[in-house]
């Protein structure tokens, strides 16, 4: 029984670790287009491309 609490845990361990990357990796991609989006040069050629 003990051994079945202890998977679960793992597994539950595994899952929570799986969300942290996927918030981390979301983070950095906010960040990144954070960074293109105060690029002049990025910002020119979105609004010339897309008509802003």
């Amino acid at each position: 029984m003990s051994l079945l609490i202890i998977t679960f845990l793992l597994a539950l361990a595994d899952i929570l670790n799986s969300f942290a990357n996927l918030v981390e990796a979301t983070s950095s991609l906010l960040l990144a287009i954070n960074i293109l989006l105060e690029n002049e040069l990025v910002t020119k050629l979105l609004s010339s491309t897309f008509n802003l």
